[in-house]
């Protein structure tokens, strides 16, 4: 049991979470294996490389016993810098552009598609997570949401528009690690 962390055995004690076992990255992990972030950890979570992508899944915690969610976010691509070298050619950006646009009419109703202020294009999908969650379900909706992300991963790749989101990956290739880090 942890007895180094008083304030944050009252907040797991407060959720129904239990006395924490230990500290695990930015979880508490409780004697049942169910984890609740660690006091300061914002939007704790883990992160993978799928296909040469990373793939973030943060929990956004609810109350024991209710709902919370985590949010399975992916950079999937980057628009073409007009600094980047041979970015002369409009054409480039214009397709980019383009399939940006076309992207959310293609992908399921929840799902966000998000270009960010560095060019990258992130794409973010909730689920559902029941509260306090267990290692099992946070790894359950990551390894879903991957074969679900595939197919635009195809389309942008096979595109070819300058789009492809493996250069703007985190981590090395063949890393899992936990969020943030």
């Amino acid at each position: 049991m942890l007895d180094d962390a008083p304030a944050a055995d009252v907040l797991t004690r407060a959720r129904g979470f239990g006395a924490p076992s230990f500290r695990l990255g930015p979880f508490l992990v409780g004697p049942d294996g169910s984890l609740c972030p660690s006091e300061g950890a914002s939007q704790p979570g883990l992160r993978v490389r799928w296909r040469d992508r990373t793939v973030r899944a943060c929990i956004d915690g609810g109350a024991a016993g209710g709902q919370g969610a985590l949010m399975l976010e992916a950079v999937i691509g980057r628009v073409p810098s007009t600094a980047a070298a041979g970015a002369a050619e409009p054409h480039g950006r214009e397709q980019a552009f383009g399939l940006l646009h076309a992207l959310p009419a293609h992908v399921p109703e929840s799902w966000q598609v998000r270009l960010l202020p560095d060019h990258q294009i992130g794409l973010a999908a909730p689920q559902a997570l029941p509260m306090p969650a267990l290692a099992a379900d946070l790894l359950a909706g990551v390894t879903a949401f991957l074969p679900r992300l595939d197919p635009y991963l195809e389309v942008l790749d096979a595109a070819d528009a300058g789009l492809s989101g493996r250069a703007a990956a985190f981590g090395a290739d063949g890393t899992a690690k936990i969020w943030p880090g």
